[in-house]
């Protein structure tokens, strides 16, 4: 098992960031900088299935995991990228339990699902696993994390959690705001009433809660509160903000 998960099952609180520009130096600089996983973004940022080895190769080197984001609950491409040699796999849109059970089933080989089995990948060491290694460690290893979003997620979060194989249910905070009745209010007294009780139930089932924030100031706020795997802005935003500061400054004298 590697010691990102470890961390997940032990409870402690991970930070990373999310990957929107496709350079692998880009992962491997937010490792050496500290951060405990990148989400290399293959829904929305500019990463193809195709980029994932690459970039998955750049942030082992840093000792950071690396989370692929897919763009659809699609079997067959959680298990291409998983072969790729990410070391997690982030799907989107997961409404209900038997959503969330076609993820699993796309990312653990039989019997937890039903993954195609090739070991002579990179995430198989091209063949030097042996078939025993790589198909009876990979189940335990891979890090599946299950963005559920709109209200009906929201509404079936007690059902999803329960899916077994699932480490990691990452809450959409503004699709749980407008559920509540306050969509936006990311701080109103009914959101940080309703994550709460979610903590709860995630820690009743050995499930980690995720959140996206904007700053981390937040992701601290958030940690205090029990939310274990916190991502926190994008490269691009990160980068932006910097820069952005440096000329603000010099243009101001």
């Amino acid at each position: 098992m590697n010691k990102f998960k470890e961390k997940i099952q032990n409870g402690e609180a991970v930070l990373g960031t999310f990957i929107e520009l496709n350079n692998p130096a880009i992962g491997q600089i937010a490792g050496m900088a500290g951060y405990d996983f990148v989400i290399l973004d293959g829904e929305h940022g500019e990463i193809a299935v195709e980029d994932a080895a690459d970039l998955a190769r750049a942030a082992a080197l840093a000792g950071t995991a690396a989370i692929f984001r897919v763009n659809a609950n699609d079997t067959t491409l959680i298990g291409k990228v998983l072969d790729c040699g990410a070391d997690g796999v982030e799907i989107p849109e997961i409404g209900s339990a038997a959503e969330a059970q076609k993820a699993i089933n796309g990312a653990k080989f039989t019997p937890e699902g039903e993954r195609g089995c090739n070991r002579f990948v990179q995430a198989g060491e091209y063949g030097r696993m042996t078939s025993d290694q790589f198909f009876g460690e990979s189940n335990a290893k891979t890090i599946v994390v299950l963005q559920v979003e709109g209200q009906d997620g929201v509404n079936n979060l007690p059902e999803i959690l329960k899916v077994k194989g699932t480490d990691v249910v990452f809450i959409g905070p503004y699709d749980l705001s407008a559920s509540l009745g306050v969509p936006g209010q990311t701080e109103h007294p009914k959101v940080l009433e309703q994550i709460d009780k979610i903590l709860a139930m995630g820690k009743e089932q050995g499930v980690a809660i995720g959140l996206y924030v904007d700053s981390i100031e937040s992701a601290i706020a958030w940690k205090k509160r029990g939310v274990q795997y916190l991502a926190l802005q994008t490269d691009t935003v990160s980068l932006y903000q910097h820069f952005k500061a440096n000329t603000d400054k010099f243009h101001a004298e």
